[in-house]
């Protein structure tokens, strides 16, 4: 229900809420590729999903620039997002500590995105794209640390430009942002640390997960 000036309310139990949902999202980035079912979605506005805006009231803050990107950037999102979190709006991507990106199939390129320096590589920004569904009944084999033997991701509403761009990213570690590809109601980490393997034209693409 929204207030009178407009506003939708965020997590029904802030404390516990944000808490559960910041477990989850750690899981996440440490299990990469495992998709993860968000504990708590408040009600968002369009055209953020449920879980975005979990993740959204859960990482951001006063001190974490946002970019949000043309399909994500809605009057109501970024009033939603400064009531909430108070976090200060971005103008550019390279400026942002993390980005919302309302469709994953028309995504940027990550290089447009904060990457962190040789002395401070964690001063990079993580980018939260949006797709249509979340599988780990097929698709992409992911291999490496933090998977037990293998597990296949399937992303539905990435763009085909998707994992190159990916493996570019994860060329440059200890550099590159990280990933949070969230769903309607889940969510996976896709870390700088995720090495892309290519395949052949018709033949299925494997993600490898190493560690520096």
């Amino acid at each position: 229900m929204k207030s009178e000036d407009g506003l939708l309310p965020g997590f029904v139990d802030p404390v516990r809420d944000s808490a559960q949902t910041f477990r989850t999202i750690m899981n996440a980035m440490a299990r990469p590729g495992r998709v993860y079912q968000l504990p708590a979605l408040p009600e968002s506005p369009a055209p953020l999903y449920a879980a975005t805006g979990a993740v959204c009231l859960t990482l951001l803050d006063l001190e974490t620039p946002l970019w949000l990107d043309h399909s994500a950037s809605s009057r109501a999102v970024m009033a939603y997002l400064k009531f909430h979190c108070g976090c200060p709006i971005s103008s550019g991507p390279g400026d942002a500590a993390y980005a919302v990106i309302g469709d994953g199939r028309t995504a940027p390129e990550l290089s447009r995105f904060r990457c962190g320096d040789p002395i401070y590589p964690d001063q990079s920004a993580t980018v939260i794209i949006q797709v249509e569904s979340l599988s780990n009944s097929q698709g992409t084999r992911l291999t490496g640390p933090g998977i037990e033997t293998e597990i296949h991701l399937h992303a539905t509403g990435v763009s085909g430009a998707f994992w190159p761009d990916l493996k570019a990213n994860n060329e440059q570690f200890p550099l590159g942002v990280d990933v949070l590809l969230v769903s309607p109601a889940s969510v996976c980490g896709l870390p700088r640390t995720v090495e892309v393997s290519l395949g052949e034209p018709g033949k299925e693409e494997s993600i490898t997960c190493t560690l520096p």
